[in-house]
């Protein structure tokens, strides 16, 4: 058997495909006026023209919504347009009616003619519409996006588990003179702490010195036993804990000095004083509560301290590192004899300030003359 072959027909076969398939691309190039037309052609030069076009596409639909944005705008003026003309003559007419020379009936039919105007005020307001959207009768709603970190919301409770998208919702009567105001989103990582400052210092009460080494800052010092601080600013004043955890004791006092007005966040610390433990006397003082904290005026019997001093004319806020209304972070306080647990001591201060308990976990006990929090043995 013999088995024969057309090697130079399949030779040219092969070719003449070759040639068709060249020829197609080379008539799609010309029929498209593009140099590139799939990724076979170039494939890293199509992805860079596909990438360009998705971005000259995008910017014809934003061209596209400008353009009917205008449009819906015009409208509105149209009608407003139309509104201001009725007005401009309701003016007149009520010139007009001011004449001594008109009579009451007279007067009737300018009255007639500025309730026509009145009304027909109120159809273009009802009736202006641009793709079945009311632009003039108050129903038109407002989207406001910002991806600025200044916005700012007021979130009530602990913050943990808070991320996430929040719609804002603010509604206004429509011809009512009205001031609205609104704080979004106000969060940090670690608090949602109200400050009076942007920086804060980080203040260890047990070795006296700050995070950054120094044993004095602007605003703050440590001196005899206590840290003063004497100007306004937010402080972390923190503690140290042993190998088991637990906060270690110390007797620095924390002064805070008249006329301050301070955010405080208290975190694991142990005070045992002979004398005051936290006074507030004359300050205003935001303090923040995280960890476990325990504050004892440890002076002998007939002592006149309050374990947190906060005298008439003094203000205390008390708040939970997780937020209002939420009891983590514990602060346990006890003062002696004639001094309270948050409030006032001795007779010429015993009456109690201005004390607000938001969150937190609290524990005050005043001695056997003193409320736990209140006045002191002669105060209010």
């Amino acid at each position: 058997m013999r088995i024969t072959n057309n090697l130079a027909a399949m030779r040219a076969f092969n070719s003449l495909s070759d040639t068709n398939l060249s020829l197609q691309n080379v008539i799609r190039a010309l029929s498209t006026g593009l140099r590139i037309n799939s990724a076979a052609d170039d494939a890293a030069g199509f992805a860079v023209s596909e990438k360009m076009r998705s971005q000259i596409r995008g910017l014809d639909v934003a061209l596209r919504n400008s353009q009917d944005g205008i449009s819906m705008l015009q409208t509105a003026e149209g009608g407003l347009g139309g509104i201001n003309s009725m007005l401009q003559r309701m003016r007149e007419l009520a010139v007009q009616a001011s004449n001594d020379s008109l009579t009451s009936t007279d007067r009737q039919y300018v009255q007639l003619e500025v309730d026509e105007l009145r009304d027909q005020i109120d159809r273009i307001a009802e009736t202006t519409q641009f793709n079945r959207k009311r632009l003039l009768n108050g129903s038109s709603g407002a989207l406001w996006a910002s991806s600025d970190s200044s916005v700012r919301a007021l979130i009530y409770g602990g913050l943990k588990g808070a991320e996430g998208n929040y719609r804002i919702e603010v509604e206004a009567d429509p011809g009512q003179a009205q001031v609205q105001k609104s704080h979004i989103f106000d969060i940090r990582e670690i608090n949602r702490i109200t400050s009076y400052s942007t920086e804060y210092w980080e203040l260890n009460i047990v070795d006296k010195v700050a995070s950054s080494g120094a044993t004095v800052g602007e605003g703050w010092n440590f001196s005899d036993d206590a840290l003063n601080i004497t100007a306004d600013g937010t402080y972390y004043v923190v503690g140290n804990l042993d190998d088991q955890g637990n906060p270690v004791t110390t007797n620095t006092a924390v002064h805070v000095a008249a006329g301050v007005k301070a955010s405080i966040v208290m975190r694991d610390i142990h005070l045992i004083t002979n004398g005051f433990g936290f006074d507030c006397t004359g300050a205003e003082v935001d303090l923040w509560i995280d960890g476990d904290n325990n504050v004892i005026e440890g002076g002998t019997i007939g002592g006149h301290c309050s374990a947190i001093e906060v005298p008439a004319g003094s203000k205390l806020t008390i708040s939970s590192m997780a937020g209002d209304y939420n009891t983590a972070g514990k602060l346990t306080l006890t003062g002696t004899t004639h001094g309270a647990g948050i409030g006032g001591s001795c007779a010429g201060t015993a009456d109690c300030g201005d004390v607000t308990i938001l969150g937190g976990t609290i524990i005050a006990q005043g001695g056997e003359c003193a409320a736990g929090i209140g006045g002191g043995s002669q105060g209010g």
